[in-house]
């Protein structure tokens, strides 16, 4: 069963989690599944509870709660604020006496001191470290790898130590990757500073968006035939889509001549929409103009009211023009740009992949020499394994039976994240 509880800061979710947990505890109603599963009716017990925060503070503090609690329910029950949730009547009509409670609280709280490290309260990043040194022989792990905080750190030496290696003879392409991105970096304005500048680029390996298709991006990348034939492709977009807007400029142009029409006569002389005939035929202009748009639907708009103009061109004429107006609008519309805007875009920023992938390596290079793993691996690493492993496996595989889980603050999971737990 799932229950979602939305509050806004401050509000009590601390303490509701809190009261949740020792509901669980004392309240066998709330887990039938147990007796289905064990043939015996018992009480859930806190190693099978799994309670996640985002911040070691708020997994201090709900410890410090729950311990709290459950000792004041020991000795004194009714003095407890969870009082009123534990003397519900069960399915059976039974109220738990105060005995009841404070013999149960004593057993809870006994285990919990003399087995502590199976009250499962963390943050997530503490549990999925738990997880995947379990895990630590089957991915071929360092069993003895230390988890580095400071990616900034090991990001920063991995662009040095790519510079230092980097041979513009034996790797002409990446040399070539650089200095189109120093290039551009140049134009931009952003820095000339390259260390620098790749460092902030080197800080997408660590994102959530990189992270998921690390290892397609770095399969595509190291297939450098593949990359120039794709790069190849996203030139002829551009180039075809750039071809068809001169050429319909052009044919714009030769209308205008056969009808003997100067662009400066139509109204908005020659700030009109046929005044963009020749920028376009030139490449001079990619721009949707709105006279473009107004005049593709209302050929009455062409002209002034009473010009002679309206009388002076043949029907077959007007509707060449009409015709072409429309397949212009049609050209620079966002659904005719699309696929042209698209591979400009990836073009101009296409030698980044292969750059963050040269990068990656430096750094996954550095961690295995110094026998370390970024906190950011973690969870992808995680995530591969829950997607080749059953889940309960996994989990009994850390030496817990995780029956119920309870997360804090979810709605600042990453996907990644979330798909671990759901799966």
């Amino acid at each position: 069963m799932l229950y979602v509880y939305k509050a806004s800061a401050g509000s009590g979710k601390t303490h509701l989690l809190t009261g949740f947990y020792i509901e669980l505890l004392f309240r066998r109603e709330l887990t039938p599944s147990l007796s289905e599963t064990d043939g015996e009716n018992r009480d859930m017990r806190f190693s099978e509870i799994l309670a996640v925060t985002f911040t070691n503070k708020a997994t201090a503090e709900m410890k410090q709660r729950i311990i709290d609690e459950i000792f004041l329910l020991s000795t004194h029950p009714a003095s407890s604020q969870y009082y009123h949730l534990l003397t519900v009547p069960d399915p059976k009509g039974h109220v738990p006496t105060e005995e009841e409670l404070r013999k149960r609280a004593q057993e809870i709280l006994k285990g919990m001191l003399t087995d502590y490290t199976s009250v499962h309260i963390s943050t997530i990043d503490s549990f999925f470290q738990q997880v995947l040194r379990s895990f630590s022989h089957e991915m071929n792990l360092q069993g003895n790898y230390e988890v580095e905080l400071d990616a900034n750190a090991v990001l920063d030496h991995a662009v040095s130590e790519f510079l230092l290696q980097l041979d513009p003879k034996s790797d002409k392409e990446t040399f070539s990757w650089l200095l189109e991105f120093a290039n551009n970096r140049l134009k931009e304005g952003t820095g000339w500073n390259v260390h620098q500048e790749l460092y902030k680029l080197s800080k997408q390996l660590v994102s959530e968006a990189y992270r998921k298709y690390a290892e397609q991006i770095q399969a595509f990348t190291d297939d450098k035939q593949q990359m120039r034939e794709y790069m190849q492709m996203l030139k002829e977009i551009v180039k075809t889509w750039r071809n068809e807007l001169k050429q319909l400029g052009n044919e714009g142009l030769q209308l205008l001549d056969a009808m003997q029409v100067r662009a400066d006569e139509f109204a908005n002389g020659g700030k009109g929409a046929t005044a963009y005939f020749a920028k376009y035929a030139s490449g001079e202009s990619e721009e949707l103009k709105n006279t473009l748009v107004k005049w593709s639907e209302n050929p009455e708009a062409w002209f002034r009211k009473n010009d002679p103009h309206h009388s002076l061109l043949s029907q077959n004429q007007k509707d060449e023009l009409l015709s072409l107006m429309q397949r212009l609008v049609q050209h620079l519309s966002p659904a005719g740009m699309c696929h042209y805007l698209s591979a400009r875009f990836i073009s101009k920023n296409f030698y980044q992949l292969g750059l963050l992938s040269k990068l990656r390596e430096s750094a996954d290079r550095y961690c295995k020499e110094q026998g370390i793993k970024l906190l950011s691996d973690t969870t992808q690493l995680l995530n591969e394994l829950v997607m080749e492993q059953d889940s309960p496996f996994i989990y009994e595989k850390t030496g817990n039976r995780i029956l119920s889980y309870m997360i804090d603050e979810f709605q600042d999971t990453n996907p990644l994240q979330a798909e671990v737990f759901f799966y």
